[in-house]
């Protein structure tokens, strides 16, 4: 048996295993805003900017170059793994000086409509009240997906009709966030 290991096994079973475990896929991607009004009890899906455009492009990548895909409002696992699924969500009354009295925000795994994924969540979190006219808040789950799943957020709000974000408010930029942190268990 020969002991020496050798510089392309050592590469192969240590190295690269570790450059992947370091450098795991990931996508952060933005939306900003969507003047449509909504119906007070409506779920929607949230419609999710490309990397690096719209509102919140500083802070949206795809450490792939597009392989969690184009899709306006779902995010595709590129491989089978164990994802850390995270969001962050933002609504507003569409008239000012009306008041929403609730929100919520859900993400779940491959649902195409927005009802679908509000009854199929894999978390849906009540959105706080930052003021009268607005909703907030953030949820995440970690979860093992195949390679093709897809995550889709949507968002509602009651009491007045209510919008997505704001196209002059920065602040009020919500997101979807799909990593991968391991194998899939």
């Amino acid at each position: 048996m020969d002991a020496y290991v050798s510089t392309d096994d050592l590469n192969t079973e240590l190295v690269d295993n570790l450059n992947r475990l370091i450098a795991q896929p990931a996508a952060h991607r933005t939306f900003a805003a969507n003047q449509t009004a909504n119906i007070s009890g409506a779920w929607v899906l949230v419609p999710l900017d490309l990397p690096a455009t719209g509102e919140g492009r500083y802070g949206s990548f795809d450490t792939t170059h597009n392989a969690f895909g184009t899709h306006a409002s779902r995010m595709v696992a590129p491989e089978d793994g164990l994802y850390e699924i995270s969001f962050s969500a933002v609504i507003r009354a569409a008239v000012s000086g009306t008041a929403l009295t609730y929100g919520a925000a859900a993400f779940a795994v491959n649902q195409t409509t927005a009802a679908n994924v509000a009854s199929n969540a894999l978390c849906r979190p009540a959105l706080g009240r930052s003021w009268a006219e607005e909703r907030s808040g953030n949820g995440s789950a970690t979860v093992p997906l195949n390679k093709g799943d897809f995550v889709s957020l949507a968002v509602t709000g009651t009491g007045t009709t209510w919008v997505m974000g704001h196209d002059s408010f920065t602040e009020m930029t919500s997101f979807l966030c799909l990593c991968r942190v391991g194998e899939k268990p």
